[in-house]
């Protein structure tokens, strides 16, 4: 939960005004996860959506935020209990930033250190990855709110992409794919993180999923992304768009050996052309505590 959600201290006019509308009950100081739920029955469509969004987000976690002081943990949500888990999640959100900008700026100093050799020496530089491949990992959003490349600009290398989120080099996120060999193994479906959609059956009633010599773009790409897909889930929701939108990148080379040319990539979603074109969103409630693979 951000510092932005539903406010932590007692003098936040926004959770008075709430407070006061809940908190109903004989005991003042904890609200009970009942109270909170029909006063979102009561209220849920009249109040601005920003805050039922926060005030839903304090119903699904109400467990883990009564208990965040570690005092009289079950009696309910105290001020002491929200301020407590709102400054735990700064400080996790500050910790995973100042990982992320450290990681930004290791690679910024070795390209600088690579750039200085290579002027030193008059060399051209190197070609990062698979040609036509950029190599560059898209972090910056456009006007819009969106990450998005098209083109030229959308290939990139799998090595840069696990490289920028602490991604084991050894996991192939090219493994499936027509015409490329594989051992055989596929990610578990059950505790892979994919939607229903991609439960389909085979004649014989076995999964499609597990048949690693099945190949289609609509698996291959699924499966090469289950095995990441952790990386996304421990991310905090705002940075989920943005892996699920590199990650797509990487998958050109997928789309190609399926008979599609990946042409743009928008949020968690592609627009490919091939057999047939259009859009694909390919993770279902991305930026949310329960994001699944979909196709």
């Amino acid at each position: 939960m951000s510092n932005q959600k539903l406010g932590a201290n007692q003098n936040n006019p926004q959770a008075s005004a709430h407070l006061s509308g809940i908190n109903i009950g004989k005991d003042s100081k904890y609200i009970k996860p009942e109270e909170l739920h029909n006063y979102l029955v009561r209220v849920g469509d009249k109040i601005d959506p920003q805050e039922k969004e926060d005030l839903l987000y304090v119903m699904r976690h109400f467990r883990q935020i009564s208990d965040a002081d570690g005092k009289k943990a079950g009696k309910g949500i105290s001020f002491e209990d929200m301020n407590a888990y709102v400054v735990g999640n700064m400080y996790n959100d500050h910790i995973i930033e100042l990982q992320r900008q450290y990681t930004i700026l290791k690679q910024e100093n070795a390209q600088l250190r690579g750039l200085a050799n290579r002027v030193e020496r008059r060399e051209a530089p190197p070609v990062s990855g698979r040609p036509g491949e950029s190599g560059r990992v898209i972090t910056d959003k456009l006007p819009n709110g969106h990450y998005r490349a098209e083109g030229m600009d959308v290939p990139l290398s799998q090595e840069e992409f696990k490289r920028h989120y602490g991604i084991p080099q050894e996991i192939d996120l090219l493994k499936f794919m027509p015409g490329k060999p594989n051992d055989g193994t596929v990610p578990d479906y059950w505790s892979s993180g994919a939607s229903v959609g991609l439960g389909g059956r085979m004649a014989d009633g076995s999964l499609k999923w597990d048949h690693a010599d099945r190949h289609d773009l609509k698996y291959d790409f699924s499966r090469n992304f289950a095995q990441v897909f952790k990386y996304l889930q421990a991310l905090p929701p705002e940075k989920q768009t943005e892996f699920a939108f590199n990650f797509a990148r990487t998958q050109a080379h997928v789309f190609k050996a399926n008979g599609y040319d990946l042409k743009i990539v928008d949020n968690e979603k592609v627009y490919a052309e091939g057999e047939t074109s259009g859009w694909t969103d390919f993770v279902q409630d991305v930026d949310s505590d329960h994001p699944l693979i979909q196709w």
